[in-house]
């Protein structure tokens, strides 16, 4: 390798203004301190922008955040109300099969004493503070039934008035059938109720 070149000493060099050229040099140099102030107020201006954006940044971020939260409660809020519907409609579908089980009789029951006992139940439960408990929309349910079956206690009720009043009025004729025979039509009269009932 060859050897360093020496570095020749820097050379001044000379301008020479023109008078107008020299004279704004000189008005620069003269503001120079005025420039600088104004270079400092830009900067400055420039750094509050920024931070002024990285606010609304983290101000934009927060807002959606809350709104992710708002939403995240609210559907929190729809399933609980859902869960909370079910289990009323459950409660109410029980209650609606106990008071069937009371307007409706049992198969063990399907005998005069049974339709009887039936009756006294349907009285039982609308003078009684479990109607007024129930649901509006279980007593609605029912209403058709127990109106029916009322119906059929009116039906049964004529029909042993009629008896009462042939009998007064055939006394002999009453009294000539025999026992069986009032027994039996009984019986026909309440499993037509029953049947009509089921």
């Amino acid at each position: 390798m060859g050897r360093k070149q020496a570095l020749e000493h820097y050379k001044v060099f000379n301008m020479k203004l023109e008078k107008s050229d020299q004279e704004r040099l000189t008005t620069i140099m003269d503001h120079s301190e005025e420039y600088k102030n104004y270079a400092d107020f830009f900067r400055s201006q420039i750094r509050k922008v920024f931070e002024n954006l990285t606010l609304y940044a983290e101000n934009e971020l927060l807002k959606f955040q809350l709104k992710q939260k708002d939403r995240e409660i609210e559907t929190l809020i729809k399933t609980k109300n859902l869960e909370i519907e079910e289990k009323d409609r459950t409660i109410e579908e029980l209650q609606k099969r106990l008071l069937e089980r009371t307007i409706v009789p049992e198969s063990s029951e399907n005998d005069r004493k049974g339709h009887l006992k039936n009756f006294n139940r349907i009285l039982e439960l609308l003078f009684t503070d479990d109607w007024e408990n129930t649901p509006e929309r279980v007593k609605i349910s029912l209403r058709p039934k127990i109106t029916e079956k009322i119906f059929q206690l009116i039906e049964l009720l004529n029909k042993a008035l009629k008896k009462l009043e042939n009998e007064e009025m055939n006394p002999e004729g009453g009294q000539n059938r025999s026992q069986e025979e009032n027994l039996e039509e009984a019986e026909i009269s309440t499993s037509d109720i029953y049947c009509k009932s089921s």
